[in-house]
């Protein structure tokens, strides 16, 4: 879309530049529910993995866990530097 208003310069580039400014508004939130959801699933998994170490075996699956975890984390990460490359635009 971004590509299309700087292409043209028709009289629908102001709805197409509301429409661009709703879509990257609801993709902000998006960015802003992720990181913060992100957060509190990096304190639990910190918080399982502490709590299966005290355990005599570790339970199956735990590794595929921490790797989802860290996955997610990474997502947060990635989604981070996308919203603040947008803030330097």
């Amino acid at each position: 879309m971004e590509l299309r208003i700087s292409e043209n310069s028709s009289k629908n580039d102001d709805a197409n530049r509301e429409k661009l400014s709703l879509a990257v508004d609801e993709l902000e939130k998006l960015i802003d529910l992720v990181i913060a959801q992100a957060a509190k699933t990096k304190q639990r998994c910190e918080k399982l993995k502490l709590e299966c170490s005290m355990q005599p075996h570790e339970p199956s699956g735990l590794k595929e866990l921490l790797s989802l975890c860290s996955e997610n984390e990474q997502l947060a990460r990635d989604l981070l530097c996308y919203s603040l490359g947008r803030l330097n635009r």
